[in-house]
């Protein structure tokens, strides 16, 4: 179809000029794609626009098609600054001939708006996680048209079902939240001298470029191999995760790299007795701080996506981050991709438990007192194995195996090679015994220690003059917090006891009331540093408490807004007993030119 009359010429070089400065991948895409022009008009909105779903409150809304933008900009005039936006939409000849048609800047400015246009479904997920590194959002909103979806049913069908399987995975970052949540902040300033000393885990990344990797797992099925791993080590990079040390000990085998990120004394054991040297320790800023203590061996830290960690490398060396979910084997697997590892091979990554058996022998006894606990309490379910029969497996090995296959997916060029030997199938891996990977990729011995000793050695501490000023400020931000609290508790009482009083009426004193409370919990969610840092404490609460405002009960926002007070009381409590001793650490670490 020709350009209509209504296309703007400047309109496509204004809108093009934003993309490039946001999206310049989109801006590459586009490039062959013809404008479909009416499509685009037959889907123009005109008029007001009302959507049938109170969005005042939303924290992440899934629009289901672009169109010309007019429902877009309609929807980021009605809710929140605080909303994250995705828009999701297959077909980039429909938004070509919006970008042609519409001044779309207003929207394409919009720091709130992900576009996820001409791209897979999965990416969706990625795009969520990078907004929120610990996702927690049960309650998705989504707002659909089935003027936008009747085109493309099935790539909407699949995005409800990413959705799906993103409020699941959100169960299970509550669940660890709720666990962690006192402890990390802890452990993290405990920590605070080795995250400025050592190098960050970003320091490793391209170093390794086409060197293989094999990833060394704790499922049953790394006994039926594991002695294969010593002749392996000559050829491949061994990342281990903590739990398999006894055992590659065991076998007198040395691997190059151990994650380790229990924040709890739990896997503490499996380093006992190890006599080796020349073992990296890949920590996480919250690990259990005794196991960074008492290391000998060179150490590569990871900020772990606390935001207190992204908050400090403002003024440091920025010691990076690493995608995962849940199991520590995913961030091994992330790091071979990050190092250029190819290919990456998996040992001992069962994904599931046959037999009712989830590690092998020689992991640590309590993993298997844990799998008898876990057999009879989690949800089972069923996946393929690499030989078609279907096995046993919980919710969140699959989700683990699910989060394979998609970044599995998003780097084709890779070659993955699942040498388990057992356990559920992998998609996107050739299956392969570990002894035909060694003959086949086994082709030159390498010595990792020259690039690890290099790094060490050039690594500085560096200023720590501008860290020391702003710890103050957020000690100050605390405190501040902590006094706001106070009131807002005792507001909150007097609050509810009014309610009781007046059986649920409105009076003037309670509008005061409420009044004050909005007051406060407006002043502290303003202090911008002590929200950032305790971000993962908060979120959480802070969408039931913003749900829960919608009810518009006296009764429930007293309720909500004490609670808020009283974590907040919390929160600072614990930080502050930790922030002191912190600020004194560092201000006795000297930095090293």
């Amino acid at each position: 179809m020709d350009r209509p009359i209504i296309d703007k010429p400047n309109n496509y070089a204004k809108n093009l000029n934003l993309l490039r400065e946001k999206r310049f991948d989109l801006l590459e895409k586009l490039k062959d794609v013809q404008p479909n022009y009416e499509l685009a008009l037959s889907l123009a909105c005109e008029g007001s626009i009302t959507f049938d779903k109170d969005l005042s409150h939303s924290n992440i809304v899934v629009v289901f098609g672009f169109g010309t933008g007019d429902h877009i900009k309609a929807l980021l005039s009605q809710v929140p600054k605080k909303t994250f936006i995705i828009i999701a939409d297959p077909d980039l000849s429909i938004f070509k001939a919006a970008l042609y048609l519409k001044d779309l800047s207003s929207i394409l400015a919009d720091e709130r708006l992900i576009l996820s246009i001409g791209e897979a479904p999965e990416v969706i997920k990625q795009k969520i996680r990078e907004h929120l590194i610990i996702f927690t959002v049960v309650d998705l909103e989504t707002i659909e048209n089935e003027n936008f979806t009747k085109y493309n049913l099935d790539y909407f069908k699949k995005v409800k079902e990413i959705l799906k399987e993103i409020s699941t995975e959100a169960y299970v970052n509550i669940a660890t939240l709720a666990h962690f949540t006192k402890i990390w902040p802890r452990n993290f300033l405990k920590n605070i001298v080795h995250f400025l000393k050592n190098p960050g885990i970003n320091t490793l990344f391209n170093k390794f470029s086409q060197v293989p990797a094999v990833i060394v797992s704790t499922g049953p099925s790394l006994n039926k191999n594991v002695k294969l791993l010593k002749e392996a080590k000559k050829y491949f990079i061994l990342i281990s995760v903590d739990t398999a040390l006894p055992i590659l000990m065991k076998n007198k085998i040395e691997p190059h790299f151990v994650y380790s990120l229990e924040a709890n004394p739990k896997n503490i054991d499996c380093f006992k007795g190890w006599l080796f040297k020349n073992l990296c320790l890949l920590p996480s800023s919250f690990t259990y701080p005794p196991t960074i203590n008492n290391f000998k061996g060179p150490i590569f830290i990871e900020n772990g996506g606390y935001p207190f960690a992204q908050w400090i490398e403002h003024f440091i060396d920025p010691k990076g981050f690493l995608s995962r979910l849940g199991s520590v084997a995913t961030n091994c697997f992330s790091l071979a991709q990050a190092m250029g590892c190819n290919p990456i091979i998996f040992t001992g990554q069962d994904l599931s438990f046959p037999d009712n058996v989830f590690y092998a022998k020689g992991a640590p006894e309590r993993l298997a007192k844990e799998s008898d606990q876990h057999i009879t309490k989690t949800e089972i379910t069923f996946v393929e194995d690499n030989f078609g029969q279907m096995i046993k497996t919980s919710i969140n090995m699959k989700q683990w195996k699910l989060w394979f296959e998609e970044e599995i997916k998003e780097t084709p060029d890779l070659t993955y090679i699942n040498a388990t030997e057992g356990g559920a199938k992998i998609e996107g891996t050739k299956f392969l015994r570990l002894r035909e990977v060694i003959d086949q990729y086994g082709q030159k011995k390498i010595n990792i220690f020259k690039v690890i000793n290099k790094i060490q050695k050039n690594h500085k501490v560096p200023s720590l003059k501008k860290l020391i000023e702003e710890f103050k400020n957020i000690i100050e931000e605390y405190q501040i917090a902590s006094q706001l609290s106070i009131q807002g508790k005792s507001i909150c009482e007097n609050f509810i006891n009014q309610i009781k009083d007046n059986e649920g009426n409105v009076s003037p004193k309670i509008t005061q009331l409420l009044n004050r409370a909005k007051l406060l919990y407006q002043e502290i969610a303003s202090l911008n540093r002590f929200m950032f840092f305790s971000n993962w404490d908060l979120q959480r609460m802070m969408f039931e408490i913003e749900k829960d405002f919608k009810e518009k009960s006296l009764k429930v926002t007293a309720l909500s807004y004490q609670y808020f007070f009283q974590e907040i009381d919390n929160i600072t409590h614990l930080m502050l007993r930790y922030l002191y001793p912190a600020e004194k650490k560092i201000k006795k670490l000297k930095p090293v030119s």
